[in-house]
This record gives structure tokens, sequence and C-alpha cells, in this order.
């Protein structure tokens, strides 16, 4: 019975020196992220694991036309003893590091980084060739730690008049804290505006529950979304009705693009109460709730730090 006890423990031991030796000479080049950013333009993570003392990940752009692919950021990260634990498990320093998501304008490339608990905006202006300019704003930090398993982020885009408007959550899947945003950056002036809703809105409910299965991106809603609009606003006496009103675009984390029906998460609307002219403005739909949640809100500048890690 004794030898036979032994005889268990020593090959579970063996099962794990193996299946972490196996892990380290099978996961020695990975890509973790790829997205298509237009017709000709993909980007790119590549974590490299073949050095023994460090771990390096490197973004790289791949321009199709041209047949080329080029690195444009490296991160490196010391190996310690708890490394391959770490690798074996799939939790720690190794998963805590990843693109959230990234956006393309004309020649500047915008991509917002996870950093094993900091957040960051990464402008890439293309100066020709392959050498980019590059600015880094820190969005905020949460606490990361390998209990708390791999990354869990989420961040969508949208540029309108030549600013860049996007939302984001960032954080571990097993983490109730996270970096939660809804900005506008401006590249003319290098800002970065974070709205920031005060509490208790003022909650009109949406018997009709208009957005459930509606396509937002598709044309014929445009109108839809106007109008409803306009007459929310219009009943709380937040519009002038003299001036042209007009919706422009939404963001939103809501589970519709995945089941073509949006019961959760929450849509940001954006629009003009004096359409061309003035700010552009925001209000918020419960999807959980099916209500409008109407209220004032600030304009913050955030300090636009740069992180120490890039």
């Amino acid at each position: 019975m004794r030898k036979g006890i032994i005889s268990i423990v020593l090959g579970l031991f063996l099962f794990s020196v193996l299946t972490a030796q196996n892990n380290k000479y099978t996961m020695l080049m990975d890509t973790i992220y790829r997205q298509e950013l237009n017709d000709h333009l993909s980007i790119s993570f590549v974590y490299d694991d073949s050095n023994n003392q460090t771990a390096i990940w490197r973004t790289y752009i791949t321009n199709s036309r041209k047949k080329v692919t080029d690195p444009i950021e490296t991160f490196t990260y010391g190996k310690n003893f708890n490394w391959e634990h770490q690798k074996m498990i799939g939790e720690g320093a190794p998963f805590l590091i990843n693109i959230v998501k990234s956006f393309a304008s004309g020649n500047r490339l915008y991509v917002i980084y996870s950093m094993w608990g900091v957040v960051a905006l990464v402008e890439y202006t293309s100066t020709g060739g392959v050498e980019f300019q590059k600015e880094v704003y820190l969005l905020g930090r949460f606490f990361a730690i390998g209990a708390f398993a791999g990354l869990n982020h989420f961040a969508q885009f949208y540029e309108y008049d030549h600013k860049i408007y996007f939302y984001i959550e960032a954080g571990q899947i097993l983490e109730s804290r996270k970096i939660i945003k809804l900005c506008c950056y401006n590249p003319e002036n290098k800002s970065i505006v974070e709205y920031q809703f005060l509490d208790n809105p003022t909650v009109i409910k949406d018997e009709s529950r208009l957005f459930v299965h509606l396509d937002l991106n598709q044309n014929e809603s445009w109108s839809i979304i106007n109008d409803s609009m306009k007459t929310i606003l219009s009943t709380q006496k937040m519009i002038n009705e003299d001036k042209q009103f007009q919706y422009l675009f939404f963001l939103e984390k809501t589970n519709y693009e995945r089941l073509k029906y949006r019961v959760l998460g929450t849509t940001f609307f954006f629009y003009k109460d004096d359409y061309p002219y003035g700010a552009v403005k925001v209000i918020r739909y419960n999807n959980f709730k099916f209500s409008w949640l109407l209220g004032d809100y600030r304009e913050v500048y955030l300090s636009l730090r740069k992180s120490s890690i890039l």
C-alpha cells in the first residue's frame, strides 16, 4: 500500500515536471491578439517565450499591400522562480498583458493596452516608412493578481468630427473592480475628456422596449433612434424645440452582437441639440431595465500622466 502511494506521488511529480517542460517548449511563440484594421492593415500582439531570462511581447503592424510586417512596440518582463508554475496553471504575470482594442484613422493608430494592472491609450502616428511617433496616456489602474485569473476587457471606438470616442472596461475575470470609462480623445490638442455621470438620474421607462431587437447599425434604424431620443428629451424639456436636433452615433457593451437581442448593458447615444453647431452630448439607455437615464454629467479632462511601462 505504502509503495503504491509513493508511486502515485512520484508519478504526479514527474507529470507536473513534464507538463511544465512541454509548456516551456511548445509556447515559445504565440499570437495572443489579432485584429483587422481595414482592407490592408492588421495588428497582432505576439508573445515570445524563447528567452530563458525575459518574456517578450511585441506589437506588429502588417500591410498586405506592401507585404511587410513591422514591429511598433516591445514589452519585457523578467522571469522569476514562479514563472513556469504560473504558465502551467494559466494565471499570473504571463496572462496579465494584452491589447484591449485598436482603431486606425488616417496615418494614426490607437491602441489600448492592459499591462499588469495598468491601462493606457497609445497613439501611434506614422511618419513614413516604418517609423512611428508615440504618445502614451494612462487611463487608469486596477489591482492585478494571479488569483483573480486572466484579463476581462472590452472597448469600442467611434470617430466623429476628427475626434475619437471610446468606451472601455478593463480588469480581471474574477475581480469586480474594473476600469470603466466613456471618453473622447482630441488628436489636435492631445486631450482626453471623460464623461462622468452624476448620481440619481431621471429614469424614463421605455414600455415599448424599442432596442431589444433593433440593429442600431442599420441605416433605417437612424430615424427610429433620432425620433425616440427627440421625443424623450423634448418631454423632459431638455432641448430647444426651435433648434435642430440630430442623433449622431452610439457606443455600447451589450449582448446584441452575439445573440441579436439586447437585454443587458448600457447604450450611450450621442447627439447635438443645435445641429450642426454646439457641443456633442450624450444620454444613456439601460437595456436590462428598458429605461432612459437622463441627467447631468461632467466632462472631466484626464490628467495625461504617461505610463512608466511604455
